[in-house]
């Protein structure tokens, strides 16, 4: 394309029909390279998709692409917009196997959103030095140098390596689902509100990889790796966050999960001047090689949270069950949930899209990101268990009380009633409870309440596991003046106090001179 275009295929399939062989026979054996198999022969060869030059844009809407060797490779200055559109096995098996299926040369801009990538991979191997720069050559999206991609909304799915880019990458509310995960080579890339989850037979590229002096931000998102080895990709060691050759790795309001903490490998890597840091709202699961002290003083961050429950751990991850934060129990809830505060429009912890500035209302399941309470879990993944809670009438003894249902924490066990937990302001009278029974019960009228007194609400989802994380607390003012609360008795000190009036009535019948 040499001038700009807008193509919209309306559903429209590109299918490619590749065909190679083996002199034993056998045809398009995955992950490997008839180039480099003595006697292969190419029977069909799938093309690309198309090519833009330089200056040109070109946007491609409501498309699928399947079984072709590439999509499309953009030359110096040039632009991609690629919206709501599938790509399924688009796999280069051309001399050396190393063309990604979005390649941008210098000052090439990239924007992909509401698309799949499926099984978007080749044969290519990988450069470099495993204390330096590597070069991923199987990377889906790939960059020469200095353009800007921008990914939302998009799902990356058995792969090898998902994106390298070395200029500015923004990673917004997307899914890297059992594939490879990002290298950032040079450059910058802030990835936010986004879910990384390994698979067997990938875990080689699913890392975060920074090297070059490139600097990736990391907020509210969820890192899941079913095993720490690597063979290939990282050429030595481990690690599934790996900065290098001087790169700066900022982790805040995440989670780093692993599937077999007991196994050995390092959680965390750094060589070359490379460094990782954490914040007070970041949680890293300790590792065999990296306890919990370790891991704080990795990322020079004596409040990282390390302690259970955070997430499952599981060998094979089965999303979203196996990335969903865990609720632990009364004695030990959660470290995940709700533990960020003030995180609704307008708080200091607000969660904002980096490419426009604009609020995430939504996690990356779609489900709302901040919960009842103005609070927002750590990670990606918001379970929405906490009630809004609203005051709807008040009286001189009652105030009548509304909320939302919350969502089921899990299907085995949903929400069975609730419970409201009540006391005036100033403390005067402990906590009360009164408990709902049914999952569609969402009012209540608390009576028996003093008048002109000022008491704070909140409520809770309850279900078989106890209590869930408790609603937004509000406040209501009984009508008509207020009167002296009297103090609840035990047995005890009203006996006593029948004993101290006796005395006063038998001392009050003396007669005195």
């Amino acid at each position: 394309m040499t001038e700009s275009v807008i193509i919209d295929g309306q559903g429209a399939i590109v299918q490619g029909a590749p065909r190679w062989v083996t002199v034993d026979g056998l045809t398009n054996i995955a992950d490997q390279c008839p180039g480099r198999i003595p006697g292969a022969v190419i029977v069909s060869q799938a093309p690309g998709f198309l090519r833009v030059e330089s200056g040109a844009t070109v946007e491609i809407r409501n498309m699928e692409f399947r079984q072709l060797s590439a999509l499309v490779h953009l030359r110096d200055n040039s632009n991609l917009i690629l919206h709501n559109s599938r790509l399924r096995e688009i796999i280069d098996w051309f001399r050396f196997c190393d063309r990604p299926a979005i390649w941008g040369l210098e000052n090439a801009n990239v924007t992909v959103s509401d698309s799949v990538f499926t099984l978007v991979q080749n044969a290519g191997g990988v450069v470099g030095s495993p204390v330096g720069t590597l070069i991923w050559e199987p990377a889906a999206i790939s960059d020469l140098d200095s353009g800007t991609l921008n990914v939302t909304n998009t799902i990356f799915e058995s792969g090898k390596a998902a994106i390298q880019w070395s200029g500015t990458a923004n990673i917004v509310s997307s899914q890297f689902r059992g594939s490879g995960w990002i290298n950032t080579p040079g450059g910058s890339a802030n990835i936010v509100n986004s879910l990384f989850v390994s698979d067997i037979g990938f875990d080689d590229f699913a890392r975060i990889y920074a090297s070059d002096n490139a600097v990736v931000d990391i907020q509210a998102s969820t890192f899941y790796a079913s095993v720490l080895a690597c063979d290939r990709a990282c050429l030595a060691d481990t690690g599934a966050l790996i900065a290098n050759a001087g790169a700066t790795i900022n982790v805040r309001e995440s989670a780093v999960g692993v599937g077999l903490p007991a196994d050995i490998g390092n959680l965390l890597r750094t060589n070359g001047g490379g460094g990782i840091t954490a914040d007070v709202f970041t949680w890293m699961q300790s590792v065999q090689s990296q306890d919990s002290a370790t891991l704080q003083s990795f990322t020079g961050q004596p409040g990282l949270l390390t302690d259970p429950p955070g997430l499952p751990n599981t060998l094979v991850p089965v999303i979203p069950g196996s990335v969903t934060p865990l609720l632990g129990s009364a004695p030990m809830p959660g470290v995940l949930i709700d533990a960020i505060p003030d995180a609704a429009a307008g708080g200091s912890n607000e969660l904002r899209n980096p490419i426009d500035n604009a609020p995430i209302a939504l996690d990356v399941f779609g489900n709302p990101r901040v919960d009842g309470n103005n609070t927002r879990t750590i990670g990606a993944i918001q379970l929405t268990l906490a009630p809004h809670l609203v005051v709807t009438s008040v009286g001189r003894r009652q105030v009548e009380l509304s909320w939302n249902r919350p969502k089921d924490p899990d299907p085995a066990t949903p929400v069975t009633g609730y419970a409201v937990l009540y006391q005036p302001v100033d403390g005067s009278i402990p906590e009360r409870r009164v408990d709902l029974a049914g999952p569609d019960t969402l009012t209540a009228t608390i009576s028996g309440l003093i008048p002109g007194t000022a008491y704070e609400f909140t409520v809770v989802g309850v279900n078989a596991s106890g209590d869930g994380p408790p609603s937004n607390a509000v406040q209501a003012r009984t009508t008509g003046s207020a009167v002296l609360a009297v103090p609840s008795l035990s047995p005890a000190m009203l006996a006593m106090l029948a004993l101290c009036l006796l005395l006063l009535a038998w001392r009050s019948t003396r007669t005195v001179p």
